[in-house]
C-alpha cells in the first residue's frame, strides 16, 4: 500500500495540469490538436498556451475547464481527480498554493481525499458531501458526511 503524506499533496494547478497532459496522452493528441479543439470552442488557445497549462504555468479559468472536459471527452470531476484517469489510489487535494519561497509554510494547510472532490463538483443521493464549519470568517473544521449514515 502507498503512503501519502503533506509533501505529496496535489495544488489545484498541479492537478489539473498533469490530467490535462494525462488525458490528452490518453486520447493520443498532441499539444495542437487540444489547441485547435479550444480554439474551436471560442478559446484562443495555441500549442503554448496548452504547453503552459501543462507544465502548471498558467491558471485554468471555470469556462476553460468546462472546455476542456468537452475538449478531452472527460469531466471536470476527472480533471480534478489528484489520482489522475486511473482513479486507483492518489494524494490530496490541497487547497492552497504552494508559495515560490520553498522554505515558507502556508497558515491554512486545508486538503481534501480524492473521494471528496466529486462532493464539490455534483451529488448524487448516495455520495458522501463536504461540510465546512466556519468561526466568523475562518474555517474551523471541514468534515466529509456520508449520506447514509446522515
Amino acid at each position: 500500500m502507498t503512503e501519502f503524506t503533506a509533501a505529496d499533496d496535489r495544488t489545484v494547478k498541479e492537478t489539473v495540469a498533469g490530467n490535462v497532459r494525462a488525458f490528452r496522452q490518453l486520447r493520443s493528441m498532441d499539444q495542437a490538436d487540444l489547441a485547435r479543439r479550444m480554439y474551436s470552442l471560442s478559446m484562443s488557445w495555441s500549442r503554448v498556451t496548452v504547453s503552459e497549462v501543462e507544465r502548471g504555468e498558467r491558471n485554468v479559468t471555470v469556462a476553460e475547464l468546462l472546455k476542456l472536459a468537452l475538449a478531452l471527452g472527460t469531466t471536470i470531476e476527472q480533471l480534478l481527480d489528484t489520482r489522475g484517469p486511473e482513479r486507483i489510489r492518489g494524494p490530496h487535494l490541497a487547497l492552497y498554493d504552494r508559495s515560490e519561497d520553498p522554505t515558507e509554510r502556508t497558515p491554512f494547510h486545508i486538503v481534501l481525499p480524492p473521494t471528496a472532490v466529486p462532493s464539490l463538483v455534483c451529488t448524487h443521493p448516495s455520495d458522501p458531501y463536504l461540510v465546512a464549519e466556519w468561526d466568523d470568517h475562518w474555517i474551523s473544521h471541514l468534515h466529509i458526511v456520508d449520506k447514509e449514515q446522515h
